[in-house]
Order: C-alpha cells, then structure tokens, then sequence
C-alpha cells in the first residue's frame, strides 16, 4: 500500500506529539506546518488526529520523496523528560480524523 508523503507527514506530526513530547516533525514538512506546535495531544481527545485546528491541512510545502530513494524523517526540538511514546502512523485518508484506518509502524 503507498501512501502520499502529505499524508505520512500529517500523521507523524500528530504521532510525535503525544505524551509530553517537545519536538515537531522537520522533514518531510507536516500539513499545517505554520501552525503546528510541540505541545501534547489535548486529554480530552479533541484533537486527534493531526492536532486538530484552523489550517490543519495547510500544505505549506510540498515535498518530494522519489520512489526507491533514500528518505529523511527528522524533527526539531527535544524530549527529554521521564516517560512517553512516539509513533508513526499511516493512514490512506486526505484529511484524516478519529474514524480513520491507521496503520502503525512499530
């Protein structure tokens, strides 16, 4: 199954910031990359996925990611504190939301 790198992108900003996280995904460029910030997921949930908010699927550049070549997932920031979890998840949906098919990668 492929998947476009706007939607990777989308949903490894959302995947980093859960649990007290203090980064940001750098590249490939998040949706909403203007607008995005290091804080965790709400508790209630309401934001998930994606970190739900004005613009959230803003592209605000487009990266390009050959079949077959090398690719860098990178981030900006720190997280060093005494717990947590980060995790890569894929789904096939544009705009994703809470009903969406994931796909974690481990």
């Amino acid at each position: 199954m492929r998947y476009s790198l706007i939607q990777l992108s989308a949903l490894v900003a959302t995947a980093v910031s859960y649990a007290d996280a203090h980064i940001i995904m750098e590249s490939p460029v998040p949706y909403g990359a203007d607008s995005i910030d290091s804080n965790p997921l709400l508790a209630d949930g309401s934001d998930f996925p994606c970190k739900q908010r004005e613009n959230v699927y803003k592209v605000t550049k487009n990266n390009v990611m050959p079949i077959g070549q090398p690719q860098t997932l990178s981030f900006i920031g720190q997280a060093t504190h005494g717990g947590g979890s980060c995790q890569i998840s894929l789904t096939t949906d544009k705009q994703p939301t809470k009903d969406s098919v994931w796909k974690v990668i481990e």
